[in-house]
């Protein structure tokens, strides 16, 4: 059965991207709020989103909630949960680890998710190559790139692989399964980023 497609509204979009600028070289990460499928809707709809300010620790690799922010930010969201639906997590890989080109999680990212249903988002940033990148959907719809600014951009999205009796998977090295998810973002915020890109290369 395949996954829900997860479908990015433009403005969580844009503050993704600037979250991920603002810190740079050093990772971002923040929550997603939106609404999960139904029968009538088979994909996930990416609302809003809020970076996290408050972390203990934050380099070009990891990064790491405060403890004590987490709880205060967690029990505002849990006594509200139609203000805040809670979809994920997303953070960013920057172009200085040396996997970025993988657009994936990484082992303690698939960790950080293995008691709920979330999925995660990745946002891969590094500086802009000669020309700029056309903003459009790749890899049979789970990766979203383009440039803005000085910078490249590639996005997936990410949720734990599940066998059939509904229990998470681990590979041979005992890490949890991740599987990518299709990515939609509409032909207006394409059109939008795109109008930011004079020089598109393919």
């Amino acid at each position: 059965m395949a996954r829900p497609a997860v479908h990015i509204e433009r403005e969580p979009l844009l503050a993704m991207l600037c979250s991920a600028v603002e810190v740079y070289p050093r990772e971002c990460f923040g929550f997603m709020f939106g609404r999960t499928p139904t029968r009538q809707r088979a994909h996930y709809i990416l609302g809003s989103c809020f970076n996290c300010a408050a972390l203990s620790r934050r380099t070009s690799t990891t990064t790491a909630q405060s403890v004590p922010a987490a709880r205060r930010l967690f029990a505002l969201t849990d006594s509200a949960p139609r203000l805040y639906p809670y979809l994920g997590f997303y953070h960013s890989h920057t172009g200085r680890t040396p996997n970025w080109q993988r657009f994936g999680f990484s082992s303690t990212d698939a960790m950080n998710m293995s008691d709920s249903d979330a999925f995660g988002v990745v946002i891969t940033v590094r500086p802009r190559g000669p020309r700029c990148l056309v903003w459009r959907i790749r890899s049979v719809h789970t990766r979203l790139r383009g440039s803005l600014g000085a910078f490249d951009f590639h996005l997936t999205a990410h949720a734990l692989v599940k066998d059939e009796a509904g229990d998470y998977v681990k590979d041979e090295a005992g890490h949890w399964k991740s599987e990518r998810l299709r990515i939609d973002v509409s032909a207006s915020t394409l059109c939008a980023l795109n109008r930011m890109s004079p020089r598109p290369r393919t």
